[in-house]
C-alpha cells in the first residue's frame, strides 16, 4: 500500500510540475481551484478554475 501512495504521489508532482511548465502559476492555481471545484461540487470553483485555466492558454496560442 506505501508503494501505491508514493507512486500517486509522484506522478501528483510530475503533473504539477508539467502544468507548472507549461501554463505558469496561473495555470498551476486553475488547476487546483478547478480539482477543489470538482470534489465538492461547487460550481463557483469550477467555473473559475476554468476560467483561469482558459486564462493561461490563451497567450499560449499565438505561438
Amino acid at each position: 500500500m506505501p508503494l501505491i501512495a508514493l507512486i500517486v504521489a509522484l506522478a501528483l508532482v510530475a503533473s504539477e510540475k508539467l502544468v507548472h511548465h507549461k501554463l505558469g502559476a496561473i495555470g498551476t492555481v486553475g488547476i487546483v481551484v478547478l480539482t477543489v471545484g470538482v470534489q465538492t461540487h461547487d460550481s463557483t470553483f469550477t467555473v473559475i478554475g476554468a476560467a483561469a485555466i482558459l486564462a493561461a492558454l490563451i497567450p499560449q496560442a499565438d505561438k
